[in-house]
């Protein structure tokens, strides 16, 4: 009985750390996706570089973000955001955005805004999603033998909501 607690716990330790692997390699992922974004790199990144970044963002974000209106806006952001604010070589994305709505730039950097947006909320959309096939797993497992299709599937939506 203890050696099969002690298995069943080495199992499932072993399957929380390959999830916790692989989530955090996804939004490593995106996170490089963004990181030209930040202050430092902004300032930093030459022209040819930022404008092969957007280019790249863009075509993952197509529905998204309008490719040369987001370059343009970058490139803009990199010689006008560094006066406003004499920080910004040391701004993450969140102090970012809010310097663009802090001046009311949204108007004119509206990709570049959208694009920090879906930068910063990739994380609890992730959870969300997680959470909710987390739930169906687990009421899938014990009710599976219990009742119906249609009836799990309700449920299913209950405990999800």
């Amino acid at each position: 009985m203890n050696e099969k607690f002690r298995v069943a716990y080495l199992e499932a330790i072993d399957t929380i750390i390959e999830q916790l692997n692989w989530r955090f390699e996804k939004l490593r992922k995106v996170s490089e996706d963004f990181e030209f974004l930040s202050g430092s790199n902004i300032v930093s990144i030459d022209e040819n570089i930022l404008s092969k970044f957007c280019m790249g963002l863009v075509d993952k974000y197509a529905a998204d973000l309008n490719g040369p209106e987001f370059l343009s806006e970058v490139l803009s952001a990199k010689k006008l955001f560094p006066p406003l604010n004499e920080n910004f070589k040391q701004m993450d994305h969140l102090e970012i955005l809010q310097l663009v709505h802090d001046f009311d730039l949204t108007p004119n950097y509206k990709n570049m805004e959208t694009a920090y947006r879906i930068y910063l909320t990739i994380p609890v959309t992730f959870a969300s999603a997680e959470r909710s096939f987390s739930k169906l797993k687990l009421m899938k497992n014990y009710l599976r033998f219990a009742m119906g299709q249609e009836r799990l599937s309700n449920l299913s939506i209950l405990a999800i909501e």
